[in-house]
């Protein structure tokens, strides 16, 4: 077995264990989110607190040819989040997703 399908084997059981599921493009998918980035801007009035998330998915499960992009919308617990770049490394069976809350 190699490196790649050994990390996408172990990566199968983790999403079972502890994954947290997501909606994109109507379908459902078992993820790994990371905790939250908080970035605070200044405002009129104030700082604004926007928090960004990594979304780890198998690239196996996604349709084959199809993938969340820049600008797409995934919903994690009922709150939509905007893709704002995508991760994809050909060494990774995992495409990782840089989101914000919408």
């Amino acid at each position: 077995m190699s490196r790649y399908s050994e990390i996408e084997s172990d990566m199968a059981e983790i999403l079972a264990d502890v994954g947290t599921q997501i909606q994109w493009d109507g379908d459902d998918y078992d993820a790994i989110l990371t905790e939250p980035r908080v970035d605070l801007d200044l405002t009129t009035g104030g700082f604004s607190a926007e928090a960004d998330y990594s979304i780890k998915i198998r690239k196996t499960d996604l349709p084959e040819g199809s993938a969340p992009q820049a600008k797409d919308q995934v919903t994690i617990a009922g709150a939509v989040y905007v893709v704002r770049g995508v991760t994809d490394s050909p060494s990774s069976p995992m495409l990782v997703l840089h989101v914000a809350r919408k």
